[in-house]
């Protein structure tokens, strides 16, 4: 009697690592099971779209797996390989998957024409794809019946610590990671494979790490110089229009390239303009500000100053421009330095847009925003533990986190796990402010 091949033991291990590392996905994971369940002759067509890194060779994987289990069979294929001549007689109720389509030359052209030439009746394909179908294919009323969009978003901070739970990621470390990871699944795997090889990074070093990791697969190629500065400005001000890049970049080529950024498949249409999703914003300032700092420092010092030129000179006071990792370090450093006012007016949050939409003296307005928002977390019964944690450490003058926790009557493990939520909770309520305005900081 012979056992499996050493080829299939090294397949099976690789198989059952992946299977346990599976995180996330929960809605989108049970909508396919539905599918792979229901009998019948009719194809369907499940189109996974997102940005890159964003998990949608994992949930194919994670398909293709289930379907073997439930006893379909399996066609992986991609484009340089995907004949549809292969997908014939035999093929009924196969489950087909369709990987890297972006990189094919008229994309939906040849995607459609595959699906339609495919001989395989009540199969279920499962396409993967950085940009989403077009207008015009989705309000198609015979595609519409058996095309099905599943755009998969950034990790949540409970999937997120769910996959670093899998990773084996200590609880005390994961703030830290998901910071540098703003829920792309793999700037998450990434972090955490930076933790596990190098005990005591620090937050910053983190992020670097994923951001030089991470930067070609996340942001894919870019065609020129002016792309490359136009992809920067954008990753630096809040919002990025045609006249941001104008002044900022390239007069001439500014219609251009705030057509290609809104080409892509990270950036997102917004009522003022357009937004990088908050990994890449993360990773293409670290990036420029690892490689070329002076370059960082000059495109900064541009940017604010297209950014003041745009705004009414009642309000030219200091534009500070962040990524959703700089401002969370902002609030941590105007925490520990809540005391000393002459620190906090020199703090980068003293800058932010939400103390001059306060205004009156800056570390007065700061002080009254901060207390405002950790006021909003003490109104949710579940977290205001959190808030208290918050208060006693920073606030109450403490002098050190034992004595925070020795005050609160905590074991010091809780102390630290409640300190850790509150704020993180505390950074998400004033990055809303800071984005969305004051306003709801004084609702009950």
């Amino acid at each position: 009697m012979t056992g499996p091949s050493p080829g299939s033991r090294l397949e099976q291990r690789i198989r059952l690592h992946r299977q346990r590392s599976f995180a996330g996905r929960a809605d989108h994971l049970a909508t396919l099971r539905a599918a792979l369940e229901r009998p019948g002759e009719d194809s369907e067509v499940f189109y996974l779209c997102g940005p890159g890194g964003i998990g949608k060779s994992t949930l194919l994987r994670r398909v293709a797996y289930e379907a073997e289990d439930a006893g379909r069979s399996v066609l992986r294929l991609r484009p340089g390989d995907a004949d549809a001549g292969i997908v014939t007689g035999g093929s009924e109720r196969a489950v087909i998957l369709l990987d890297d389509v972006d990189h094919v030359e008229r994309r939906e052209r040849w995607l459609r024409g595959f699906l339609l030439s495919a001989d395989a009746p009540g199969a279920m394909f499962v396409v993967a794809s950085r940009r989403p179908p077009s207008p015009g294919w989705r309000a198609d009323p015979g595609w519409a019946a058996v095309l099905r969009v599943i755009a998969l978003e950034p990790f949540t901070d409970t999937e997120s610590d769910e996959l670093l739970a899998a990773l084996g990621i200590p609880h005390e470390c994961r703030a830290d990671v998901r910071s540098a990871a703003r829920g792309n699944p793999l700037a998450l795997r990434l972090a955490a494979d930076a933790v596990t090889a190098g005990a005591g990074l620090s937050a910053e070093d983190l992020r670097r790490e994923v951001a030089v990791a991470a930067f070609d697969e996340l942001i894919g190629e870019i065609p020129s110089g002016a792309h490359r500065r136009a992809l920067q400005a954008a990753a630096l001000a809040p919002m990025t229009t045609e006249d941001l890049l104008r002044a900022v970049v390239a007069e001439e080529e500014s219609a251009q390239l705030f057509a290609w950024l809104r080409d892509q498949p990270f950036m997102a249409v917004r009522t003022h303009g357009l937004s990088p999703g908050d990994t890449v914003r993360m990773v293409v300032r670290t990036e420029l500000r690892w490689r070329d700092p002076q370059a960082y420092e000059a495109l900064c010092l541009d940017v604010k100053e297209a950014l003041a030129d745009r705004e009414p000179s009642a309000e030219r006071a200091a534009v500070t421009t962040w990524t959703r990792a700089d401002f969370d370090d902002a609030v941590r450093q105007a925490l520990r330095t809540w005391h000393r006012a002459d620190l906090l007016a020199d703090s980068r949050l003293a800058g932010s847009r939400m103390v001059r939409q306060r205004g009156g003296e800056a570390v007065a307005a700061l002080r009254h925003i901060l207390r405002a928002a950790l006021a909003v977390l003490g109104t949710d019964v579940r977290r205001s533990k959190h808030r208290r944690a918050v208060e006693a450490t920073y606030l109450t003058g403490a002098l050190t986190q034992e004595a925070a926790a020795e005050r609160l009557g905590l074991p010091f493990s809780t102390y630290r796990r409640h300190l850790a939520r509150g704020t993180e909770e505390l950074c998400a309520i004033l990055w809303r402010a800071e984005t969305q305005g004051l306003a709801f900081l004084d609702e009950p």
